[in-house]
């Protein structure tokens, strides 16, 4: 932090400092009223985007702020600095799993012959990779935004957001409140997850 004329500490923010999406208060009592009334209407929200999230389709993720897609990489980090234009490149697919209700769940094709490699918010409030997409932390609430961009709230901790910090690296979803730019994500369909004669592959719009 910087400080001003008369010695006390600024709050803007440091001109090295990645915008974080927590910028944005907290939301209060009315809020959370406002926030389960969003999840009931995002339970029967129905539209060619929702439409998307089919289980067992392979998607990727882009973001809004940084325009790049989110990742698992092989060191099993998570980021959103993949290039949107690798198509093929399996640390940016994912396989969705949809519970209903526009719920999923993420499962990255990172590594593809493991079953515990789901999307998760753990209690500390981060994302992790190491789900096994049976438990309510690797479930997402979806929500359509006015201008046709999905959030990703986590179904277990309210409040709990997908989100990228300007830089590409990705931000703890316990910080991530408001459904904001940095929680916005286009979505593009890469194929199918499908059983074939000499195992799972995924099944491309172009094969």
């Amino acid at each position: 932090m910087t400080k001003s004329a008369k010695g006390h500490k600024s709050n803007s923010p440091s001109p090295n400092r990645s915008k974080s999406p927590a910028d944005s208060k907290r939301p209060g009592f009315w809020g959370g009223v406002g926030a389960k009334f969003s999840h009931l209407k995002d339970k029967w929200h129905s539209s060619p985007l929702m439409d998307q999230f089919k289980t067992d389709n392979v998607v990727q993720l882009i973001n809004r702020v940084t325009h790049k897609a989110l990742r698992v990489t092989d060191f099993g980090n998570i980021d959103c600095q993949g290039e949107k234009s690798a198509e093929h490149d399996e640390q940016m697919h994912f396989i969705v799993t949809n519970h209903g209700s526009n719920i999923v769940s993420l499962r990255s094709l990172t590594f593809p012959l493991s079953n515990d490699k789901y999307l998760r918010v753990k209690p500390d409030g981060k994302l992790y990779c190491s789900g096994n997409g049976k438990t309510d932390d690797c479930k997402f609430r979806l929500h359509e935004t006015d201008d046709n961009w999905v959030t990703f709230e986590s179904y277990q901790y309210m409040y709990h957001h997908i989100a990228a910090m300007e830089n590409g690296s990705l931000a703890s979803p316990k910080k991530a409140w408001a459904k904001n730019k940095a929680c916005h994500f286009d979505v593009k369909i890469i194929g199918q997850h499908k059983k074939t004669p000499t195992g799972w592959r995924v099944i491309t719009m172009d094969t």
